[in-house]
């Protein structure tokens, strides 16, 4: 019995190194072809994304973390997310009809996150966008779109027992300030503005490992 599937897997190396705009983990699957990344919007979850395999419905696609299966079965996309310096592999298969995926009909993604060792190891990161220092958003003439978005985080990991017990902690936060533009048609044009649109974002993952 043969199978047709495409996979790719991305190692931890690759996920520090390649440029991720918001660092979301899931924007990671754009780099296999046929898969498109949504906005969470097109599934009434603002702040999340859904995976689109060949053109299907993100709604299908389903995501596990260390096995444990974290997609929506209702709206489609994700329950949580992930933050992306806590990935120790990233592996996203697509295929008709495949069982190791369960019970999707267009693809799977699968996350493997890191583990602590016998050494301690970390980093820490800040990551800053602001409008002034970029090209503008673009928007109607007269009405101004500031942008401001802060990342930072890190993470920790090391042994309670040497060879034994080992402990695994990350954090990211995502501060970002937007104003969004409200445009009235003619002939109350002279009622166009803006609004404040902030989004704020925690994504925390401890673990332990025996």
């Amino acid at each position: 019995n043969e199978q047709a599937t495409v996979q790719g897997v991305l190692d931890e190396q690759q996920i520090e190194n390649l440029p991720v705009n918001g660092r979301n983990f899931l924007d990671l699957a754009q780099l296999e072809p046929g898969v498109q990344v949504q906005d969470g919007w097109t599934v009434y979850k603002d702040g999340y994304s859904a995976l689109s395999f060949g053109s299907r419905s993100g709604r299908t696609a389903r995501i596990e973390v260390d096995g444990i299966d974290i997609s929506d079965e209702i709206w489609g996309s994700t329950t949580m997310n992930v933050p992306s310096s806590g990935i120790y592999e990233f592996q996203l298969s697509q295929s008709s009809h495949d069982l190791s995926t369960e019970v999707t009909s267009s693809g799977a993604v699968n996350v493997t996150t890191r583990s602590g060792t016998n050494a301690m190891h970390g980093e820490a990161f800040d990551l800053f966008r602001d409008s002034s220092l970029a090209a503008a958003l673009p928007t109607a003439s007269g009405i101004s779109e500031p942008f401001q978005r802060s990342q930072y985080g890190g993470r920790i990991g090391g042994p309670f027992l040497r060879d034994k017990f080992f402990y695994f902690f990350d954090g990211e936060r995502i501060l970002q300030h937007e104003r969004a533009p409200v445009l009235i048609a003619a002939p109350f044009q002279q009622y166009s503005g803006s609004f404040s649109a902030p989004f704020h974002e925690d994504n925390l993952i401890a673990k332990a490992d025996y």
